[in-house]
């Protein structure tokens, strides 16, 4: 949610809570052309593979 304010080059995000995140926050991520990779375990308890998939659909790169 703040990576895109940081001087960094990319981030792995591992089991991401985005109940916080909104989709400006992950619009303005992907506006930065920076990699992105998101690791959601199968049977994650707060986020399942397929609502990420769905979630993280502004971020092309």
């Amino acid at each position: 949610m703040h990576g895109a304010d940081q001087d960094v080059e990319g981030a792995i995000l591992l089991s991401p809570p985005l109940h916080r995140a909104k989709d400006a926050d992950l619009e303005r991520w992907a506006a930065t052309g920076r990699p992105v990779t998101a690791l959601v375990p199968e049977l994650d308890d707060f986020l399942q593979p397929e609502e990420a998939r769905e979630r993280f659909a502004p971020l092309t790169q």
